[in-house]
């Protein structure tokens, strides 16, 4: 079997732009995106009568798992046929002002059958940002609620 790098520009984040549609739409214009999965931890020590290393070493179990994801992205306009197939800046401010839940994917890779990972989110962070220099960029910041499951895309 061959191990093939993955690009980051090849990662992609897709957000359902019209919750419950079903079609997720491409972030575009990312600098770079991320995923974060957390795994509380629960401690199971007590104390015993015995006299070895019992106490000495903590002890624990995977606990609840959050997620979270995120992207850093440059600014842009979206008009006419554009305004409906990509996702912009201005569009995630929007859906995060209207407390709007979404379906997000988190995909590695481009090919078609190229694993991802999808569940609930909510924005809990939009920033944005530009000077005279550069572009302007913005950032995004999502809060996953409920499970994350692995899905191939069709």
């Amino acid at each position: 079997m061959a191990l093939t790098v993955i690009k980051g520009s090849k990662v992609g984040l897709y957000v359902e732009k019209t919750p419950g549609s079903g079609t997720f739409t491409r972030v575009l214009c990312a600098n770079s995106l991320s995923l974060d999965v957390t795994t509380a931890e629960l401690t199971t020590d007590c104390q015993t009568d015995d006299d070895d290393e019992a106490g000495s070493f903590a002890a624990s179990e995977p606990g609840q798992i959050s997620w979270t994801a995120g992207g850093d992205m440059t600014q842009r306009v979206a008009t006419d046929a554009d305004a409906d197939t990509n996702v912009t800046a201005s569009n995630l401010l929007d859906l995060q002002l209207a407390g709007t839940k979404m379906k997000l994917r988190y995909q590695l890779g481009q090919q078609t059958d190229a694993p991802a990972y999808e569940g609930t989110v909510w924005i809990n962070k939009n920033g944005f940002a530009g000077d005279n220099k550069s572009n302007a960029t913005a950032s995004v910041g999502f809060t996953g609620t409920g499970p994350l499951r692995k899905v191939v895309p069709a």
